[in-house]
């Protein structure tokens, strides 16, 4: 049977282990606490780094025009060059048809010209 002094020592040798295991598992943590603080960090900058992305998009929205608004300035822009080209194909037929009276012409550069017409002559 173990004696008083015997289960005296046998606490203390558990005593310095259960000292010794707890110090370990204790460094274990301050590791696992150091990592999760440095990624504490590293989200804290993600999220910095979110905030300034949303910022820009929000000022490129406010910016930025609609399809609706685009379609709109094509379709106009589109007519303003229809009206340049009809405008410059009426110059083009005065000076072929004053090329024509004054027969500097041939019947075949005539068909030739009216073969490359943008739009169709229309005669008064």
């Amino acid at each position: 049977m173990l004696t008083k002094d015997d289960l005296k020592q046998i606490g203390e040798v558990m005593d310095d282990k259960l000292v010794d295991v707890l110090d370990a598992v204790n460094k274990g943590f301050s590791g696992v606490q150091g990592q999760i603080d440095g990624l504490t960090g590293q989200i804290d900058g993600l999220t910095g780094q979110i905030d300034g992305l949303k910022q820009e998009v929000t000022g490129m929205k406010a910016v930025m025009v609609t399809k609706s608004y685009l379609d709109e300035k094509l379709f106009t822009l589109k007519g303003d060059l229809i009206g340049y080209d009809r405008k410059l194909e009426r110059k083009t037929d005065a000076v072929v048809d004053a090329l024509v009276e004054r027969r500097a012409l041939t019947a075949s550069d005539l068909e030739r010209l009216e073969a490359s017409r943008v739009f169709p002559r229309i005669t008064p």
